[in-house]
């Protein structure tokens, strides 16, 4: 559903569309699964429902993604986050304005050992800092943009 403009899958590929640079900073990768079938996985091929993939950046502190729109255009952005191996992780991630530091929107989830959306429309130059609510770490398995989807 989404990822229609440009994605990073962690740990497979990555295909950023020309209007932003994403630079993670402060993460480390892990793969739990190179390959499931695993509703939870994201598919890696839209061909083969096999072929997904559990992998995400983390760390156990706070660390960021900075998202580098080169327009003036807004974008939407989601990012998936998915508590594998069920550690009741529970994290915060802040959009910021790169620039100045200041807060433009924040979203604490929990129990989502099912995988999670989070979506925003953003343009300019923004963060997402990702910071642990307690849990051993936190995650995020992929970064994807689409043109943002009229209201209906």
């Amino acid at each position: 559903v989404y990822g229609t403009d440009g994605y990073d899958l962690v740990a497979d590929s990555s295909s950023y569309p020309k209007y932003v640079k994403v630079t993670p900073a402060d993460k480390q990768d892990y793969t739990w699964a190179d390959t499931s079938d695993d509703a939870r996985a994201l598919k890696k091929s839209a061909a083969d429902a096999k072929d997904g993939l559990a992998a995400c950046w983390y760390s156990e502190n706070v660390w960021s993604i900075d998202i580098n729109f080169t327009d003036e255009i807004e974008h939407q952005v989601a990012i998936y986050c998915l508590d594998w191996d069920t550690e009741t992780r529970v994290m915060t991630v802040e959009v910021q304005n790169a620039d100045g530091g200041a807060k433009l929107d924040s979203q604490t989830i929990k129990e989502f050992n099912k995988g999670q959306y989070l979506v925003w429309n953003l343009k300019g130059h923004v963060k997402l800092q990702i910071t642990n609510g307690g849990a051993p770490n936190t995650v995020v398995s992929g970064i994807f943009f689409d043109p943002v989807k009229a209201a209906k």
